[in-house]
């Protein structure tokens, strides 16, 4: 990344909670959060990285940056 910016999305838990720049999905607000679920596990792979972690207490936040390329 060129320079440090907002995320363009971020997932945050316990329930499932989606934010997200709205321009990415027309007619929508940048939110979406489902109260009945809860986060357990999360795993992140791609080009040098491979994450999989288990969420035991629910609450876990991911900051998804990009750049404007």
């Amino acid at each position: 990344m060129s320079a440090q910016q907002d995320p363009i999305i971020i997932i945050v838990g316990g329930s499932v909670s989606l934010e997200f720049n709205p321009s990415l999905l027309l007619g929508s607000d940048g939110r979406f959060t489902n109260q009945d679920r809860q986060i357990t596990r999360v795993e992140v792979t791609g080009d040098g990285i491979n994450f999989a972690e288990n969420i035991p207490g629910g609450s876990v936040t991911v900051r998804i940056y990009c750049d404007n390329a």
